[in-house]
């Protein structure tokens, strides 16, 4: 089993390797519900869901795929849970306001209250809209570049829900590239689409991987709260940055253990 998303207390997993057989998965509860086939000829980046499965108004699935064409995979599920659709492809002819003469290619996305919120290749922020019957389009583009504050040598991006807000997670290297050595979280304000810097996640806890992000209550999973868990690019290492003294240090004490994220579900 293989991590490509957390979305609505839901892991997607792909089953065995190759993401022609996935599904979403919710450990609390010991329940899957099974998404349709993937086209391997296909890119496939992340997957996000646009509200909970186990809703009463049904739920959109996307998958950013990282190309340029086709850009998104939709699949619209109606209320039924057991109801299986298929994968709708789009491409995106919106023209990337940083790269002019270029077409907007995803990296990240993430749903929230029924709309999706995704990051271009380079750092736009757009909002994306539609419903389980029809085609999806864009709606909205922040003003604003989303990138670090202040100069880095290079930075990895998250997108992650935290208790009912959208979060977006830079990992930076500032003086070696080898070495992350700050982290900056910032809030999306919806009603404006802008970021803002914040200094503290209160009593909540954030872990990040390449393929899967969460939150979780500190207190609950006997975590440091106000941090941000991360592994290290280079190394097989989990490290955590406290947002209220500004240190990173490794996680789990000098004798790290190498952990699976799928194991804070359990």
């Amino acid at each position: 089993m293989y991590f490509k998303g957390h979305s609505h207390g839901q892991v997607v997993v792909i089953i065995n390797e190759g993401p022609s057989n996935f599904c979403l998965w919710e450990p609390a509860k010991t329940r899957s519900l099974g998404l349709p086939g993937w086209n391997p000829n296909f890119s496939f980046r992340t997957c996000t869901l646009s509200s909970s499965p186990y809703g009463i108004d049904g739920f959109s699935a996307m998958v950013i795929t990282g190309i340029d064409s086709p850009a998104f995979a939709f699949s619209g599920c109606g209320k039924s849970i057991t109801e299986r659709a298929f994968w709708s492809f789009q491409d995106c002819c919106v023209e990337e306001p940083y790269n002019q003469g270029e077409n907007m290619q995803f990296t990240n996305a993430i749903g929230f209250k029924g709309k999706f919120y995704a990051l271009t290749l380079q750092g736009s922020v757009v909002v994306i809209e539609g419903d389980v019957d029809s085609c999806f389009r864009i709606a909205a583009v922040g003003s604003r570049r989303s990138v670090p504050i202040g100069v880095s040598r290079q930075f990895r991006e998250y997108l992650v829900e935290l208790d009912g807000e959208i979060l977006l997670v830079f990992l930076v290297s500032r003086k070696c590239i080898d070495v992350v050595d700050d982290v900056e979280v910032f809030r999306l304000d919806i009603d404006r689409v802008l970021w803002a810097k914040i200094e503290s996640i209160g009593d909540r806890a954030l872990f990040l991987e390449d393929e899967c992000c969460m939150w979780v209550d500190a207190k609950k999973l006997g975590c440091k709260k106000n941090c941000i868990y991360f592994t290290h690019h280079r190394v097989n290492e989990w490290l955590t940055f406290d947002l209220g003294s500004g240190e990173i240090s490794p996680a789990f004490g000098q004798d790290y253990v190498t952990w699976d994220i799928g194991r804070l579900n359990n």
